[in-house]
């Protein structure tokens, strides 16, 4: 019988693939763990890539959620699922809901952890300048925030949770995903390479100079991993990035000679006005160089990329808690970042 069975909620995107690659290639670490992947698509690896140990079911956790209620057996619950919608205040109803959806479908299930991840923006990221290094027991902010009524709806449930505030989760393993960072940066960059321009940084001078960081995909699989097992980690949250900080002004030289590109500095461009009209250019960049085909709007969320590149204001947590739990695990961000798009590169998603 093995002793965790985790339910992966989001098991396609960054954060939830990541985990489930990160257990799956480390079976000495997790011996006896068997992961259930819930998707929205019917999916199914082969055997051969699972070992049996990884199991997929399809459910919307809005609607159709009954494969679910059917289970009997989840003891760990991973829940990276996100319902979008057009702003901040509207998101908070359907992603309130998906939590409290997934609890009462596994009502039957002797739930020993419900480890949720959040982010930076519980501490107001997206609002504006907001108290930095940000702790976890910071004030929250006023008005809506989808994080506070998941947290809460975990509180009031009696259930055992964990919140993960990761931030700009960085990572291969989900590259269909278009709210994807590393994709985002080298689609952008390879259309600036074909129109014969530098490496213009398409954010503001501000942005360009702000304190950011980070959190890789794998960190934050090892992260997951740990704290499903930590017991003082009871009704608690935890910072995770990669434990430093980097400005992009400092990076971006680094990204243009990566790519073989010149350095163009700061040329501000409304990414999600401009960009679409390139798509043409990118299908031929797939056809030349023999990429995967990925259209552009598979791998890019232009309005995601002005988000990012546009934050005017420090985004800074402090990771102290969860190293005193035991979690040390660090990462040099800007090398992070190009080890990520060599991979990419080698994997047919970015031309070389």
């Amino acid at each position: 019988m093995p002793s965790k069975r985790v339910l992966v909620i989001g098991a396609t995107g960054v954060a939830g693939s990541a985990f489930i690659n990160h257990i799956l290639t480390n079976p000495g670490s997790y011996p006896d763990w068997e992961l259930t992947g819930v998707t929205r698509q019917s999916r199914q690896d082969p055997p051969s890539v699972t070992e049996n140990r990884l199991r997929y079911v399809q459910a919307d956790l809005l609607s159709d959620y009954s494969t679910l209620k059917t289970l009997t057996d989840i003891t760990h619950v991973v829940f990276a699922g996100f319902v979008p919608a057009p702003d901040f205040e509207q998101q908070v109803a359907p992603n309130r809901d998906i939590v409290i959806n997934c609890l009462q479908a596994l009502e039957r299930c002797p739930i020993e952890r419900f480890l949720l991840i959040q982010g930076m923006k519980y501490y107001g990221s997206h609002l504006g300048a907001f108290k930095t290094p940000a702790r976890e027991d910071d004030a929250r902010h006023a008005g809506a925030n989808y994080y506070y009524a998941q947290q809460d709806a975990l509180e009031q449930s009696g259930v055992s949770w964990t919140c993960l505030r990761p931030h700009v989760i960085c990572g291969t393993t989900s590259v269909g995903t278009p709210q994807n960072i590393l994709t985002v940066l080298g689609v952008y960059a390879a259309l600036m390479r074909k129109l014969d321009q530098p490496l213009y940084w398409p954010g503001t001078a501000t942005s360009f100079s702000t304190i950011n960081q980070a959190t890789d995909a794998g960190l934050l699989a090892r992260a997951i991993g740990w704290f499903l097992q930590y017991e003082q980690a009871h009704q608690e949250a935890y910072n995770i990035t990669n434990g430093d900080y980097f400005r992009w002004e400092n990076l971006w030289p680094r990204l243009a000679d990566h790519f073989s590109m010149a350095n163009g500095g700061v040329r501000t461009t409304d990414l999600a006005t401009t960009m679409p009209a390139l798509a043409t250019q990118w299908d031929e960049i797939v056809r030349d160089q023999d990429l995967q085909p990925y259209n552009m709007t598979a791998v890019a969320h232009w309005p995601f990329a002005d988000y990012i590149l546009r934050t005017g204001w420090d985004v800074m947590a402090n990771t102290t808690k969860a190293r005193l739990a035991g979690f040390h695990d660090c990462l040099d961000t800007e090398t992070m970042y190009l080890e990520h798009f060599a991979s990419l590169q080698r994997l047919r998603i970015l031309p070389t």
